[in-house]
């Protein structure tokens, strides 16, 4: 398959990616995209242009081995054995087990839900202007804040989506209190979930927009299609 793409190829790569057109446009040779498939690759003919940078495609990776890799991501070990202890509530392991399609886009192939929640928390931690403990933090907060969204298609009943997600994390959350009480206070503000009067006018605002744009980005929220500019 080497030197070759075929239509399927295309038609794979134009709905995985948001911004992939019909019209195809000529490169020089030496721009060629390299498409991983584990362990293999195809490599487009230098005439070939999608319309976007790069393109991914992860094939065969248990979704269990997805989710250990992005929270592997997590270098503070009290935030890593807080979020592991919470994607294995039965309920948010369900949820991420359960492929999903982002809104507004209506030929967007069904993807793993931890590939979108890795994403947007890479975002979030990118656009801080804060400093590394806070960095650490939004990862976390944007993987918490996506588990609401999914929880969505799974939780059965009228109780409040914001109510079941609080008592699945409460727990976990208390024993950050005792490992970590600085990242655990982080963590709450970030999520909304802080004292009213450790909410300021540009700290916390700044932390909860990040998470909340990072959501939107990836389009695990029930707002509109963003702008593609902001993402």
């Amino acid at each position: 398959m080497k030197n070759t793409i075929t239509r399927r190829h295309l038609a794979v790569l134009n709905d995985l990616s948001l911004q992939a057109n019909n019209t195809s446009k000529t490169t020089p040779s030496a721009q060629r995209q390299r498409i991983s498939r584990q362990g293999a690759s195809v490599i487009l003919p230098s005439g070939v242009y999608l319309g976007v940078p790069a393109v991914e495609i992860t094939v065969g990776v248990p979704a269990s081995e997805l989710l250990r890799q992005a929270i592997a991501k997590l270098r503070q070990p009290d935030l890593h054995a807080f979020l592991s202890a919470v994607v294995a509530e039965p309920e948010v392991a369900q949820a991420l087990s359960t492929a999903v399609s982002p809104k507004g886009v209506s030929r967007a192939l069904p993807t793993c839900p931890v590939q979108a929640l890795r994403r947007a928390a890479e975002l979030a931690s990118f656009w801080c202007g804060f400093g590394p403990q806070e960095r650490e933090v939004l990862y976390a907060a944007t993987f918490i804040q996506g588990f609401r969204h999914l929880l969505a298609d799974v939780v059965v009943g009228a109780a409040s989506l914001d109510d079941i997600l609080f008592t699945l994390v409460r727990p976990h959350l208390h024993r950050l209190d005792e490992r970590a009480a600085r990242h655990a206070s982080l963590l709450r503000l970030a999520l909304g979930w802080g004292n009213a009067d450790e909410v300021d006018a540009h700290y916390v605002p700044r932390l909860q927009e990040a998470v909340a744009r990072a959501l939107r980005c990836v389009r695990l929220d029930s707002s509109q299609r963003p702008n593609a500019s902001l993402c």
